[in-house]
């Protein structure tokens, strides 16, 4: 599923293939099955990115994994689309 993404801009390519590696971090593991991804494992990612990085990043990440599941749907791995309720978030930058 993930292999087959494709994406027109450089900056979203970038965003895409950076989602791409958080999120195999996050499953600690090369596939995962469609029927893994829940809203709460949605959830769960978001908050891996949030905790990890600051300002707009986790944002874009998310959006970017988002995007991949919405395609996926869109594809028939999904009946509905489970990070369709977990919206995306930026994390203010912390001043020390």
């Amino acid at each position: 599923m993930l292999e087959e993404i494709s994406c027109p801009s450089n900056e979203r390519r970038r965003h895409l293939i950076n989602s791409l590696a958080q999120f195999k971090l996050f499953i600690k593991k090369d596939f995962i099955s469609p029927i893994e991804i829940t809203e709460n494992f949605c959830k769960r990612f978001r908050q891996f990115l949030l905790d990890k990085y600051t300002g707009e990043t986790p944002d874009y990440y998310y959006l970017r994994f988002k995007w991949a599941v919405s395609a996926a749907k869109s594809d028939g791995y999904f009946q509905k689309n489970p990070s369709e309720k977990v919206n995306s978030k930026s994390n203010p930058s912390k001043l020390n």
